[in-house]
């Protein structure tokens, strides 16, 4: 499994199939460790920091049970992910 976006991108070119299941995989594993309060508060700072995962942040299983909270929305905007 990978840990950083080096690593995922390497994968994606080798296997796009296999890197997006890892990513999945990867983040059922650490969905019941992350606090729902503290979803937002990350996005925020990697929006802030314009983390280049912002970019495919559309993709993340982990955001499902979010993506119709107006937080959510509102920083798919801001980003340019949304209409």
């Amino acid at each position: 499994m990978f840990t950083d976006v080096v690593g995922f991108s390497a994968l994606s070119q080798q296997n796009e199939a296999l890197a997006l299941e890892l990513l999945d995989e990867h983040f059922h594993l650490l969905r019941p460790l992350i606090p729902r309060e503290k979803v937002f508060e990350w996005l925020g700072k990697a929006y802030e920091e314009r983390d280049g995962w912002m970019r495919i942040v559309t993709e993340f299983p982990l955001f499902d049970e979010i993506r119709q909270e107006p937080e959510y929305i509102d920083l798919l905007k801001k980003v340019g992910l949304s209409d």
